[in-house]
């Protein structure tokens, strides 16, 4: 019985472990720590942003 018991609580992933191993998670994590990282991704944001609308204008 012991050994089905411990193979049944391995088997059990929760959400929040889950959300946890996702990239944006990390992602996020990381930003709070760093402010060189949450200034380099909203740079990169405003810049692919720009871009879409630039070339939306285009067409």
């Amino acid at each position: 019985m012991d050994k089905k018991q411990d193979k049944d609580s391995e088997e059990k992933i929760t959400v929040e472990e889950i959300a946890k191993s996702t990239t944006t998670y990390g992602l996020i994590q990381s930003m709070t720590q760093s402010k060189t990282l949450t200034i380099m991704v909203l740079v990169g944001l405003i810049i692919i942003i720009s871009f879409i609308i630039f070339l939306s204008k285009q067409i």
